[in-house]
């Protein structure tokens, strides 16, 4: 009998193997049903090995044997810890099914509340159903600790060592016990949830992406959008403008060089560390008679790309004329009206043909995503994480809870997004706003000395190059003015810089510098400072700014070639010779 329950145990957790390897996309409720009877059958042929192996008078005696009884207690152990693994796994894919089943009746995207049940219904009803799991998962590697990896078999241990790797990289805890109830709440399980979103222009470089010309207002209810609408900026500016109590001042730049009718709303995310950006947007939000609103979401038009690669080319009617939509054009699609209106193809008085392209793709994407199967969402949502790890999605959320999630996962866009980690970020902002931005081709090198009395000289050569053409297309290839502040790892001192500083009171501890270029014209920025000494530098990539070519070297090593910076870069500066 135990012979027979192990083979069929080892059976079963080959199948789920396989079916965890998966593309989710691809994954039934039948999948899920039969993952259920799997872990059934392998919960009942680990307690048949375990009963096996439970004889009280070999509990007593085997323990005491030398080489054998060590053995005996670590696979016992083993199998106590695999039962505990298994009840997890039962619990959570019958929840999964529940939750599988009920996404699958009412969707994603709902204009009226469902009849039935949501998928977020039905995972805020399980909540006990989770905390049991996890409790089931604490045993498990509660009894891990006690397991010499060296006294079992090598098949075992290699399981082991994967259920290592694993509880390293996901804290099981704080996932059921502070992320999940957080992104229950933030979508919408006690009440509807409102975002604002903001499609920021990197043709009009901001330092903390682009110009926010086209916001939406999008309402999520039990875990379903409810409802989307699109808004030029200026109608919520002119809004703001009417009923704020006052004039609030503009940030230094700003006001230096293209000074406005005191600070404006669609300025607010001036600020390059984006939880500040926020506030700044929700505090003056609070001053209109929009709905209110629980946080904003900033968008880069790459996301859009990667959506469009998800559901395909669309056809969009804009201003009268049918157009094909691609990830590749998306972009000059948007732009398209108004650049005939700067040629001269279009006639008439100016108005925002643009934005509205712009909230027209927007509205065909998401009915387009509404109707698309679940494989295509779950690839779409992969687009959007993986946009947020590297900044081209910014969250900002006023709970508190769900923006200590957000940090964690480091999808708030925070200027440090980890307090532990000596950081550098460079960040560009163009004074002019015409929106030529896309032709800035910044590299970057930093050259590091060995450390010497625990600190570090470091020499930032920062290089632009603006390669517009000049007169005749000067709103989108013209002249740049470039605004750039670094902000340096803790406890760093500039010691020289080829250029003075601007003198902004809110200059970061690098300072902010100036650098203007004519269409053709490149200049370059040298800031030699001092660092305390350390093991590893992250390096934060800005959103919107064309993909920086970067370069880590330290004095008297081999130079490397540069590459570009698309995320954040983590430097291990003790190999940097090596």
């Amino acid at each position: 009998m135990a012979w027979h329950a192990y083979r069929s145990a080892r059976a079963e957790i080959a199948v789920l193997q396989s079916l965890a390897h998966r593309d989710p996309s691809t994954i039934r409720e039948s999948d899920l049903a039969g993952a259920i009877g799997e872990l059934d059958g392998l919960h009942t042929d680990l307690g048949t090995l375990n009963d096996t192996v439970s004889v009280p008078i070999l509990n007593r005696l085997i323990p005491v044997v030398p080489w054998v009884g060590p053995r005996y207690v670590a696979t016992r152990r083993a199998l106590l810890m695999a039962g505990d693994l298994v009840s997890a796994g039962q619990t959570g894919a019958r929840v999964g099914e529940q939750v599988f089943a009920a996404f699958t009746t009412t969707g994603a995207m709902s204009h009226t509340p469902p009849t039935g049940q949501t998928w977020l219904d039905v995972l805020q009803a399980h909540t006990a159903d989770i905390r049991s799991m996890v409790n089931n998962y604490d045993q498990a590697r509660a009894v891990r600790t006690t397991i010499d990896d060296r006294l079992l078999p090598a098949s075992l241990a290699h399981q082991l060592g994967t259920f290592d790797r694993l509880s390293a990289r996901v804290n099981v805890d704080r996932l059921a016990n502070q992320d999940l109830p957080a992104v229950i709440g933030a979508l919408g399980e006690r009440g509807p949830q409102r975002y604002m979103f903001l499609f920021q222009n990197w043709g009009e470089l901001r330092p903390a992406g682009g110009f926010p010309g086209t916001v939406a207002l999008v309402t999520i209810d039990r875990g379903q959008i409810r409802d989307y609408q699109f808004f030029d900026v200026h109608d919520l500016s002119d809004d703001y403008v009417r009923l704020r109590p006052a004039k609030l001042p503009e940030p230094w730049p700003i006001q230096q060089y293209f000074p406005q009718d005191g600070f404006l709303i669609q300025d607010a995310t001036w600020y390059a560390d984006f939880p500040k950006s926020g506030q700044q947007f929700m505090a003056m939000y609070t001053a209109t008679d929009w709905p209110s609103i629980n946080g904003m979401v900033a968008v880069e038009p790459s996301l859009v790309s990667d959506l469009l690669r998800v559901t395909g080319p669309m056809t969009v009617n804009i201003d009268g004329e049918d157009r094909l939509i691609t990830a590749d054009n998306v972009y000059d699609e948007i732009e398209r009206p108004r650049k005939l209106r700067i040629e001269g193809i279009i006639s008439g008085p100016e108005n925002n043909l643009h934005k509205e392209a712009l909230g027209t793709i927007g509205k065909a994407l998401v009915d387009r995503l509404k109707a698309s199967p679940r494989g295509e969402l779950i690839s779409a949502g992969k687009s959007v994480m993986a946009a947020a790890d590297r900044r081209d999605v910014q969250i900002y959320v006023a709970d508190s809870k769900v923006e200590a999630m957000l940090d964690q996962r480091r999808w708030s866009g925070r200027l440090v997004p980890d307090s532990g980690v000596p950081t550098l970020a460079i960040t560009y902002g163009n004074l002019v706003t015409d929106k030529s931005s896309t032709n800035l081709q910044p590299t970057t090198t930093l050259t590091l000395s060995p450390p010497s009395g625990g600190r570090i000289q470091a020499t930032l050569d920062l290089h632009l190059t603006n390669t517009g053409t000049g007169p005749g297309t000067d709103f989108y290839e013209g002249f740049q003015d470039w605004w750039i502040q670094l902000d340096l790892p803790n406890g760093s001192r500039v010691i020289t810089s080829s250029s003075p500083p601007e003198p902004d009171p809110e200059s970061p501890n690098g300072g902010s510098y100036r650098l203007p270029l004519a269409p053709g014209q490149s200049g370059t920025i040298t800031v030699v400072f001092s660092m305390p000494a350390s093991n590893a530098l992250l390096i934060r990539r800005q959103p919107g700014v064309a993909t920086v070519q970067m370069t880590v070297a330290q004095t008297g090593c081999q130079v490397p070639s540069p590459s570009p910076l698309a995320t954040d870069r983590s430097v291990d500066l003790g190999t940097l010779c090596r």
